[in-house]
């Protein structure tokens, strides 16, 4: 393992080789997939924070967000910049659709890459943000159970957070609070909306929540629905639907006309047989008479 010598004659680990190091790239790095999915030109902020996520976890998020910039060709990490640099490229055009990644393909850097993608797919429109707030307006719990329910509504607030988010107070030493102040004001706002969009059956539950001051978080209002669904699937009985009434009427009455009409088709093909019957009988009836007047 090579080392450096600082000024005050410490020895240190070559950046390349030191595991705490930017610099750093594990054997297994060069088969790294940042996504599992290529990013096709849609859901780009979703995409972006998992690439972000992972590039983070293998120390590499600097190298996209100016935090190390390129050093000059005499610089002593100017070869392990240059190495990072070609594979952060690399992770960069598996994750990409063919198309997108032929338009970045002549970047010479990941931080131009990076930038290009978020001036092209990162920047909000007017019309994306009036989609997802019709999207938000439309979306009721119909027949998904409440998981699946507040997944979805939950996946489309994280969209619109991201394309418009709340405005921040910058101000030195704030004491007004409205950071905090603006932030409740919205979890109210989807709490009752989250609410409105229940089926009926959770009337009872969704009137004792709102009667609640102050009104409680999402979270736990979500808590109490789920208990209260979990609690409903336990104690309610099976209620047959009606179809279901209707095909086991007709099944019954169907077993009913068939066994009626086998006891029939038996009764026709039974016939009456008196004692003696036939001529074997008639004859043994003579000879026993015959029999009785010679006794005689």
């Amino acid at each position: 393992m090579s080392t450096t010598q600082n000024n005050s004659g410490n020895k240190t680990l070559d950046p390349i080789q030191d595991p705490i190091s930017p610099y750093y790239l594990h054997p297994c790095d060069s088969q790294l997939l940042l996504v599992p999915i290529p990013f096709n030109g849609t859901g780009f902020n979703d995409w972006k924070i998992l690439v972000t996520i992972t590039l983070s976890s293998k120390n590499k998020l600097a190298f996209i967000n100016a935090q190390i910039p390129q050093p000059n060709s005499s610089d002593p990490n100017f070869k392990a910049w240059e190495r990072i640099n070609s594979t952060i490229i690399c992770w960069f055009m598996k994750v990409l659709d063919p198309q997108i990644a032929r338009s970045v393909l002549y970047f010479l850097t990941a931080q131009e890459i990076w930038q290009n993608l978020e001036e092209r797919f990162g920047i909000t429109s007017g019309t994306q943000i009036y989609s997802l707030a019709q999207q938000i307006f439309d979306i009721d719990q119909g027949s998904d159970c409440l998981c699946t329910y507040f997944t979805k509504i939950k996946m489309l607030w994280d969209e619109f957070d991201t394309s418009n988010p709340l405005p921040t107070c910058n101000c030195t030493n704030c004491t007004c609070g409205i950071n905090s102040k603006l932030l409740q004001m919205r979890e109210e706002q989807r709490l009752i909306l989250f609410l409105m969009k229940l089926n009926p059956a959770y009337k009872t539950i969704r009137g004792n929540i709102l009667m609640q001051q102050p009104l409680p978080s999402i979270s736990y209002a979500y808590r109490l629905i789920m208990q209260e669904e979990k609690h409903s699937a336990l104690v309610s009985p099976i209620n047959p639907t009606t179809d279901e009434v209707i095909g086991l009427v007709a099944v019954n009455k169907q077993k009913f006309y068939n066994t009626n009409t086998n006891i029939a088709s038996q009764s026709q093909n039974i016939t009456y047989r008196p004692p003696h019957y036939g001529t074997n009988n008639i004859n043994t009836r003579k000879s026993n008479l015959f029999c009785n007047y010679c006794k005689k």
